[in-house]
């Protein structure tokens, strides 16, 4: 059921914008207008908890796309769904950080199966049955263990943030590398990046930077993968460590 949930929806088409708050509003939803991503975003990181669902466009002008949904999961709270919307399908790294999909045009039906669908991915416990714990392809749980029984709080919050800005500052340094066609200098950075994310368990990037680094061309796109995996590392240890 839709009933009485709390939704923000972004989109840039205004008829798009009055059919979804018509069909929610039916339903008993508060609903919030947005017509483009960074309005979107600020309401979310102000309203947290009280958010239930995230109804978002993927394709407008200004912050779209994977971007765009980096952007909300990383200000999402347990609990808000994300629910994308587009004309054409996702990309992997969209699916990666949605609850749901919504390919437009669609029906009512489908509609509500999406939210529906959503609503039940954002709420299930982490190791449901069969699943595995939705941190493990981001942060290895064991590492992150060890280092929290050797370390203070603070110093270990330290010790993240520190890893956290090293890799975000190295991913600038490989754009503009890859930009200038310099294969050697992105190679030197991914390669950093898997030495020190390796070392604190943050297997995802040192993964991707892996295969950077093992790469015989430039590829613009695992840099993206890079910047992504790195907003999937600041939300788990933000629940984490309350960074």
């Amino acid at each position: 059921m839709v009933k009485s949930l709390h939704v923000l929806v972004i989109d840039d088409d205004p008829i798009m914008r009055e059919i979804l708050e018509a069909l929610l509003s039916l339903s008993g939803c508060t609903v919030e207008l947005f017509s483009s991503g960074e309005p979107g975003v600020a309401r979310l990181r102000e309203a947290g908890k009280a958010v239930d669902v995230v109804l978002t466009d993927l394709h407008m002008p200004g912050l779209q796309g994977a971007e765009l949904a980096a952007a909300l999961q990383a200000e999402r709270t347990e609990g808000t769904a994300l629910v994308g919307m587009s004309g054409s399908s996702p990309t992997e790294d969209e699916t990666r950080l949605l609850d749901s999909f919504l390919q437009k045009p669609f029906n009512v039906e489908d509609f509500y199966a999406a939210l529906e669908a959503a609503q039940r991915r954002a709420t299930a416990p982490a190791t449901a049955a069969g699943a595995a714990p939705a941190s493990e392809a981001v942060l290895d749980e064991d590492t992150f263990a060890r280092l929290r029984e050797s370390f203070p709080a603070e110093a270990l919050r330290g010790l993240y943030e520190l890893t956290v800005s090293d890799v975000r500052q190295r991913i600038e340094r490989m754009k503009v590398a890859a930009a200038a066609g310099d294969l050697d200098l992105v190679h030197r950075e991914a390669h950093a990046i898997k030495g020190g994310c390796g070392m604190v368990g943050a297997v995802e990037l040192a993964r991707l930077a892996t295969a950077t680094e093992e790469g015989t061309e430039l590829d613009a796109e695992g840099i993206v993968r890079l910047h992504l995996a790195c907003e999937r590392l600041e939300v788990m240890l933000e629940r984490k460590l309350a960074l």
